[in-house]
């Protein structure tokens, strides 16, 4: 009687202890990688949902097929509340997710899954079933090189709508909480999108963000900014700013609220926006944001002539007072009778109201001061046009918005001070006049001697055949007498076309008048090779 009371004891210990390892939602299957590139790195997690940990050793997997694959043969333990990784090849897996820290261990063999769904099966030591789905590709993961993640790791296994693809940058959450899986306080941007992708100059494209409550509580209190991203890098920033509009009602979970805002399309080309949605209490803010790229075209209405060209928005006292430049950049002449212009403030300036046409390939310089203008560059003849009043540009940056005579906006620009020409005289250039007007590696400082470059051809503007010496150094800064001094000469081609030879030639110029003449010259240095636009030797 003894005996059999002990064996039917042991024999309820063995049972709880099985009972507790298998109880049905322990250990679930969270996160497959099942459509990689390369093909050869999947990849699936286990979740462990109590607060003990599990040993793995000896547990096991399988596909549709009928081979068993061992995750692991030494006593590696499932964390509580934690993460495991088994994956095909751990190298490549470490390659693809380097920031990857926890538990990954690397199959003693691999049944690759199949692309258009498949079924996945774990073991545990005792051959139990832990864990099982079968799943297709329409049930999310199937290409991009993402992942196929669950939303509730108490959710249904084999239930589609608790799978969906991963919308992490990194398009997989190895070791981490799903994407998918919603926190208490999340709001993405969903989408952004426009009421034309293909607008016109001078139209009004509306911008439309649609935002999405993730989390399992509702939103109170929450905005919308919108961003003109000028220099396309995705980051939006303060000058870029369009409006920004609030949230009028509460944002239920898994309920979604549209936003919208206006932005006359002032330049030709590719134009990327930028929406950002922002809630104080969001646990999450990777997925506040979205770009869109719409390209502005000119419809044929000849809106696509006059480009601003250069700015003098920060002249030093007695040097001409402040300028813009526009250059026609179409092959017609454009009658400036009633055009007008405006900086940041609400105030538009007619920039003449008499029949002045600009030549295709024409400038024409609209100054404060025209008289002031052209007495400080005596050398460069032109058009110089007195604006009709005038705002004073700020020297930390603003922008400059350019009408024809029936209001439209034919070209504007939003710059600061980082973009060029905000100190020692000097101009604000634009390299390349088909190139976008607010990018902001389209400006930069002008380099000519005189500081601008009023009615001529940009500095900076690259032209077929140019080689620029770039800078002179020493070997030595302070050599003593008797000295070999090494004298360093940069060459850089600032020109279109290859330079295939040239030469360079050194000057000791003893009476320091800076012009070389033959008696100083001390060295000829030939080209060894073409010096390919661009480039420096």
């Amino acid at each position: 009687m003894k005996i059999k009371f002990l064996l039917v004891l042991g024999f309820m210990l063995i049972l709880c202890n099985l009972t507790y390892s298998q109880n049905p939602g322990d250990v679930v299957i969270n996160e497959i990688m099942y459509a990689p590139t390369p093909s050869t790195n999947e990849w699936f997690e286990l979740y462990n949902n109590t607060a003990a940990p599990f040993n793995l050793a000896n547990w096991k997997w399988k596909d549709a097929t009928a081979t068993l694959r061992t995750i692991a043969t030494q006593n590696v333990d499932l964390p509580a509340n934690g993460f495991a990784v088994v994956c095909q090849d751990s190298a490549a897996f470490r390659t693809a997710y380097p920031g990857f820290t926890g538990v990954l261990l690397q199959s003693s063999g691999w049944s690759a899954l199949n692309n258009t769904g498949d079924n996945l099966i774990i073991f545990n030591a005792a051959s139990i079933v832990v864990d099982t789905i079968t799943f297709t590709s329409s049930w999310g993961g199937s290409s991009g090189s993402r992942s196929l993640e669950r939303i509730s790791s108490t959710g249904p296994t084999n239930l589609q709508t608790n799978w969906g693809t991963s919308i992490a940058s990194a398009g997989a959450t190895p070791n981490l909480r799903n994407s998918l899986s919603p926190l208490s306080n999340d709001l993405t941007l969903n989408i952004i999108s426009f009421s034309n992708n293909n607008p016109l100059i001078g139209t009004n494209l509306q911008i439309n963000a649609n935002v999405k409550n993730r989390g399992s509580l509702p939103a109170a209190t929450y905005s919308v900014s919108f961003y003109d991203d000028y220099n396309k890098d995705g980051n939006p920033t303060p000058n870029e700013l369009i409006n920004t509009v609030n949230s009028s009602s509460p944002l239920n979970a898994g309920d979604s609220a549209d936003f919208n805002t206006s932005k006359v399309m002032d330049s030709l080309g590719l134009r990327q926006f930028i929406a950002v949605v922002t809630y104080a209490a969001d646990e999450d803010t990777s997925n506040n944001k979205r770009t869109g790229t719409v390209t502005v075209t000119s419809g044929g209405g000849g809106f696509d002539s006059l480009v601003i060209n250069e700015i003098m928005y920060a002249p030093t006292t007695g040097t001409g007072k402040e300028w813009f430049e526009l250059y026609n950049k179409s092959s017609n002449p454009v009658n400036l009778a009633n055009w007008k212009w405006k900086d940041a403030t609400t105030s538009q300036h007619t920039i003449t109201t008499q029949a002045i046409n600009i030549p295709p390939g024409g400038f024409v310089v609209i100054c404060e001061d025209s008289a002031a203008v052209k007495l400080f560059y005596p050398n460069n003849p032109g058009v110089y046009i007195q604006s009709v009043g005038w705002s004073a540009l700020n020297n930390t940056g603003d922008n400059l918005v350019l009408f024809n005579s029936t209001g439209t906006i034919i070209d504007s620009i939003t710059f600061t001070s980082s973009w060029g020409g905000s100190a020692n005289n000097k101009s604000l250039e634009r390299i390349s006049y088909t190139a976008p007007t607010n990018q902001q590696s389209n400006w930069g400082t002008c380099v000519s001697s005189v500081g601008a470059t009023p009615n001529k051809v940009n500095s900076l503007t690259p032209k077929p055949n140019d080689l620029a010496l770039n800078k002179i150094t020493f070997s030595r800064t302070l050599p003593s007498l008797g000295d070999t001094l090494g004298i360093i000469a940069q060459v850089k081609n600032r020109g279109l076309n290859s330079a295939p030879s040239y030469t360079v030639a050194f000057y000791d110029d003893y009476n320091k008048d800076s012009i070389p003449t033959p008696n100083e010259l001390k060295a000829t240095v030939n080209s060894t090779g073409s010096l390919n636009a661009g480039d420096s030797s």
